[in-house]
């Protein structure tokens, strides 16, 4: 009985090393299919596993490169705007402040030691700081 349907695609050692390229290129199925000229879901469903592999080896390959550039303090500009599309890395920084709130109650003791250091110029002046500390001190 002869087999029915259309033949199997034949793929040529250049389009599989042009494929490998561009996988590690971290190009998407998309890309690949329209520069090899053909339907996307053939692309996918031959070379899904291998596409996914290649990329995962790009991306090795470049934190390993960023890595190896920060070490030898050479300029990282564009290996930090690769790792931040490509590897989802970013320059985001957590900060915590101290709660910079006060009560009614410290403002006014505030207010009142600055108006007196104000009033009595012959005092040293002392940073806003330490009238909180004594604020603090007194309110407890």
């Amino acid at each position: 009985m002869a087999k029915v349907g259309r033949p199997k695609r034949i793929w040529t050692d250049e389009q599989k090393v042009k494929i490998e390229q561009m996988a590690l290129d971290n190009c998407h199925m998309d890309t690949i299919a329209l520069a090899l000229d053909v339907p996307l879901q053939t692309l996918t469903d031959h070379f899904r596993g291998y596409i996914r592999q290649k990329r995962a080896e790009g991306r090795t390959t470049l934190r390993r490169a960023q890595r190896e550039k920060a070490l030898i303090g050479k300029d990282t500009g564009m290996l930090c705007f690769l790792g931040k599309n490509e590897l989802g890395q970013t320059d985001k920084q957590d900060i915590v402040l101290k709660d910079q709130r006060y009560t009614p109650e410290q403002r006014d003791a505030i207010r009142a030691k600055l108006a007196e250091r104000c009033v009595n110029r012959a005092l040293p002046a002392i940073p806003v700081d330490s009238i909180v500390r004594e604020t603090e001190d007194v309110q407890r």
